[in-house]
């Protein structure tokens, strides 16, 4: 499977994601195993709107500038929100083929 994003897409909140590499929040990382997860059919996932909430709870703040790397084993995607516009879009900032 090839990544299906392109880069500067904007992504729906409500996209899954199984993994984790790296969250950088103002300056802050997070790793994988800094969130909470959920399940969607047996795996553990969040969607990005998720993953957003949990450091705004964390660090108290609602308008935040974060960094998403993820990674599936296929490809990985770089989002981002916070960064381009008034708006709390996600946007796809960067893809990757395979782990690194």
């Amino acid at each position: 499977m090839d990544n299906p994003y392109n880069l500067l897409d904007i992504v729906s909140k409500d996209t899954f994601v199984y993994s984790i590499v790296i969250a950088i929040v103002n300056e802050k990382v997070y790793l994988s195993k800094d969130f909470n997860w959920k399940s969607h059919q047996d795996i553990p996932c969040l969607t990005l709107d998720d993953i957003k909430k949990q450091i705004s709870q964390d660090l108290n703040e609602k308008d935040l500038h974060i960094t998403l790397w993820t990674e599936n084993g296929l490809f990985g995607v770089i989002y981002e929100t916070g960064n381009y516009s008034e708006t709390s879009d996600w946007h796809v900032h960067g893809i990757t083929k395979g782990y690194a």
